[in-house]
């Protein structure tokens, strides 16, 4: 069974702004695209996607979210027929005090401007078009 993806974006709610990830050229696959942080599961996840976010964003970020901020946006079944879990957590400030672990950037954007990055892939635009509909329901 193929392992289990996780991704998502932290988002601050009082400037409608979220944090994306730049991978850089070497990435396995997005290069030089912007896209929210995630990554499969390893076996210490022990098969919680909520836990492979988390982790990914330790690794990717420096950053400890707490499970109990971690929203369930949808699950999209990516070509490799792997299935991946999109997340958003809200965050208390737009800080840009992150440890870069993995890629070559990231950056708040507000969440407009986001979805007309010429960089952005079209995976990527389908979650932040979803966080934007959570968000602004009706």
């Amino acid at each position: 069974m193929p392992a289990l993806g996780a991704a998502g974006v932290l988002y601050h709610a009082q400037t409608d702004s979220v944090l994306l990830h730049h991978r850089d050229a070497g990435a396995p696959t997005d290069a030089d695209c912007w896209h929210p942080f995630g990554g499969y599961s390893e076996p210490a996840d022990g098969g919680d996607p909520v836990a492979t976010w988390r982790r990914e964003l330790r690794e990717e970020l420096g950053v400890d979210v707490p499970a109990a901020l971690v929203r369930p946006l949808f699950q999209d079944e990516v070509a490799s027929g792997r299935v991946v879990h999109v997340f958003w957590a809200e965050w208390p400030t737009r800080s840009e005090d992150f440890v870069l672990g993995e890629g070559d950037g990231f950056a708040w954007f507000p969440l407009e401007a986001a979805l007309r990055l010429p960089d952005l892939t079209d995976r990527a635009r389908e979650r932040l078009l979803r966080l934007r509909d959570r968000l602004r329901p009706g």
